[in-house]
């Protein structure tokens, strides 16, 4: 497993492939985000890193640190560009909540992002356009704080709040599945965090790579 790393003045493009040389194919596979999906990149051990190894495909990881989803110019959305692509892989809303999570405010971000009925915000209309240029697309829920705290800890009433639209919104949309990243972190295993509490560890990143891949598995197996 090889890292190719394509620069431009504006953004950092890391190609993910089994293999650098003229004979691969095209990427099919389109990860954008925030640094859940991106950390653990300069070891080739990131969430999307773990997709192309586990699917033995190219993944292009377009996630930026710090990436927050309602933001006009430079959100998550403006990660996506058109192209070849099979399947995009996406999360987005930590960072908007991060800041007003276990507040009144943060109902008010939540709706914004996702509809209570799970039909309308941000996020939903985002993936309808992605769908239209036909890409299928997986939208990874967020894990919980360790029970050891975190800059995320009062966080997880309103990822839960979060997720169950997400999930929502996949369960009634065609092209549109959910991997739910708190069904493989473990609040209780420090081992699946990074030190800062926050991110996965290479071991969380492997987790929640191979989660997605099996959903990507599943909704294309016969």
């Amino acid at each position: 497993m090889f890292t190719c790393l394509n620069r431009t003045s504006m953004l950092c493009t890391f190609i993910l492939c089994a293999a650098c040389d003229n004979e691969l194919e095209p990427a099919n596979i389109l990860a954008i985000g925030d640094s859940v999906i991106w950390w653990n990149i300069d070891d080739a051990q990131s969430v999307a890193d773990v997709v192309a190894d586990e699917l033995a495909v190219t993944v292009t990881n377009a996630a930026i640190p710090g990436a927050v989803f309602l933001d006009a110019g430079d959100g998550i959305p403006s990660q996506y560009q058109p192209g070849p692509w099979e399947w995009v892989i996406m999360d987005g809303g930590a960072n908007d909540l991060g800041v007003v999570c276990g507040s009144a405010a943060a109902s008010g971000i939540t709706e914004r992002l996702v509809s209570s009925d799970a039909r309308g915000g941000a996020i939903p209309a985002f993936v309808s356009d992605v769908r239209a240029d036909g890409p299928s697309v997986v939208i990874m829920g967020y894990y919980f704080a360790p029970a050891a705290g975190g800059e995320f800890a009062d966080c997880e009433a309103d990822f839960e709040i979060l997720n169950a639209r997400l999930e929502a919104y996949a369960d009634m949309t065609n092209g549109v599945f959910f991997a739910a990243a708190a069904d493989v972190i473990d609040p209780g295993n420090l081992q699946h965090y990074d030190p800062d509490l926050i991110h996965p560890s290479a071991e969380g990143g492997r987790l929640i790579g191979a989660k997605i891949a099996d959903v990507i598995r599943s909704a294309t197996s016969p």
